[in-house]
């Protein structure tokens, strides 16, 4: 049932998560070293100030346009326009076994 299913995916995450912070530059994509980061991670972020919520609730919100396994994920705004350089945001990577 659905608490066997919760208990696998707690045992599948336990222990492999890692936090981090980034500042978006004042481009349309904004690449944060991280060597943690997997193919198969799960990348969160949440706004930290005014301006990243801001920017989350546009048509720049951001995506995820790559990962490079052990090395860095990048971020990209869905409009393709430029952020102002200021939003600041908190992240979290979930990577399964």
């Amino acid at each position: 049932g659905i608490v066997r299913q919760l208990g696998a995916w707690v045992q599948a995450f336990n222990g492999r998560t890692v936090f981090g912070t980034f500042t978006l530059a004042a481009a349309a994509i904004t690449t944060i070293t991280e060597p943690s980061v997997k193919a198969n991670s799960f990348i969160n972020w949440t706004p930290l100030n005014a301006a990243a919520g801001t920017l989350e609730g546009s048509a720049k919100a951001l995506y995820i346009s790559s990962r490079v396994a052990g090395t860095n994920f990048t971020v990209a705004t869905a409009s393709g326009v430029a952020a102002a350089g200021t939003e600041q945001f908190s992240y979290s990577i979930q990577t399964p076994s």
